[in-house]
């Protein structure tokens, strides 16, 4: 007389699925504008003659597969917005405390890479040369520090295990040197030679990767001027990476002491290949590569009007910032240091703030500037007509 379902107040209750079939003209359930009522699970039938009325409970969720298989146009699967709901082992009976969600898969070749690249940062202290010893493992690790030098963090991913390290003080109070690589990091590497992992480090996903010819010096894919070229292995079905074009010829002289342009080309002008970055990564990459050769400043000889090539870039100030210049421990104001990088050691750069000439800088272009509140202009300039620029705000105490 009542049927499987009543309506609430405030939504609908929803019989639950049973053992046994229900009704095949009322159907297991029944959808209203508010909500669905359904009957918990029994093994047991429901008694007919006081009707479901008694064991309905409030559902607010997706119906979940009653004891019958899942319905074959969903699958056992279903995907969400955060993952896969999957039915676990040994539920198929009780699918409504068996559906769990699983997190998304990721792409093994990204993995893969990931962990090859962690690999090889460089370890702490003893560390370091760990790779010419047979006895030590390879780990993908990477540490952290967290602002203020509250949490220091070294976690570390092997086939057999996964380490983690804090280091800090239970109040949260900073103390500077906890730093991820010195305060964490040795005792991540102690706890690993402590535990007994004898697995090898994971096979590479073929399947996942697929291989591409790529410059070796810049790790893009190779372009018509690279001159030397590696096979790597990139992640499969991935966009595909940039092709190289750092690497530019200019004409210079057999010593390569000058470059000539077309129109003032000398007898003994040859065409020579350079790996060129930008001057201000220049600065630093050149550091680490001895073998990178910086292209040589434009012949005297040359009168071009055309400068292509920026050589000069300015480290600080930068474009739009606002700078505040503090004052001394004994009351007197401290003075703005401005810095630049050049791709040539031995040229000059001309400093010009707000068209007042300041000095010259040559290889460690650094100066001193004590700018008054407002807005300012900074020029610099070589003596082979590369310019820089940047415009800055100083703001004043209030």
């Amino acid at each position: 007389a009542q049927g499987p379902e009543k309506e609430a107040s405030n939504s609908t209750l929803r019989l639950r699925s049973s053992t046994v079939p229900f009704d095949s003209a009322q159907g297991p359930e029944k959808k209203s504008s508010t909500g669905t009522l359904r009957l918990r699970s029994s093994t047991v039938p429901f008694d007919s003659a006081q009707g479901p009325e008694n064991d309905l409970v409030q559902n607010t969720h997706r119906p979940r597969s009653s004891t019958v298989p899942f319905d074959s146009a969903q699958g056992p699967e279903k995907k969400s917005s955060t993952g896969t709901l999957r039915l676990r082992s040994g539920y198929e009976n009780d699918p409504e405390n068996g559906l769990v969600e699983e997190p998304p898969v990721w792409n093994a070749g990204a993995i893969w890479l990931t962990f090859e690249a962690m690999k090889t940062l460089r370890r702490p202290d003893q560390e370091g040369q760990w790779e010419t010893f047979e006895s030590s493992r390879p780990i993908a690790w990477k540490t952290g520090t967290s602002f203020g030098f509250r949490d220091a963090w070294a976690v570390g991913v092997t086939p057999s295990y996964t380490i983690g390290v804090w280091v800090g003080n239970a109040d949260g109070e900073g103390r500077p040197g906890v730093i991820g690589l010195h305060a964490a990091a040795p005792i991540l590497f102690d706890v690993l030679r402590m535990l007994d992992d004898d697995k090898p480090w994971w096979d590479e996903p073929y399947d996942a990767l697929t291989p591409k010819i790529v410059c070796r010096q810049s790790g893009w894919l190779a372009g018509p001027m690279c001159t030397e070229v590696d096979t790597t292995y990139i992640v499969k079905g991935n966009q595909t990476p940039q092709v190289c074009h750092f690497h530019t010829s200019f004409y210079t002289d057999k010593s390569e002491r000058y470059r000539y342009e077309p129109d003032c080309l000398n007898g003994e002008s040859v065409f020579a290949n350079f790996f060129v970055v930008p001057a201000l990564a220049e600065n630093y990459y050149k550091r680490y590569n001895p073998d990178y050769k910086t292209v040589p400043p434009l012949s005297p000889d040359c009168i071009s009007n055309q400068q292509s090539r920026q050589d000069i870039a300015i480290i600080y100030p930068r474009t739009g910032s606002k700078i505040y210049i503090p004052y001394e421990w004994d009351h007197k104001k401290s003075k703005a240091v401005f810095s630049a990088v050049h791709r040539s050691d031995t040229a000059y750069i001309y400093w010009t703030l707000d068209k007042h000439y300041l000095g010259k800088t040559k290889e460690f272009n650094q100066i001193e500037v004590d700018p008054t509140p407002g807005m300012h202009q900074l020029v610099l300039q070589d003596e082979y007509g590369s310019v820089a620029s940047t415009s800055f705000e100083v703001i004043s105490r209030k």
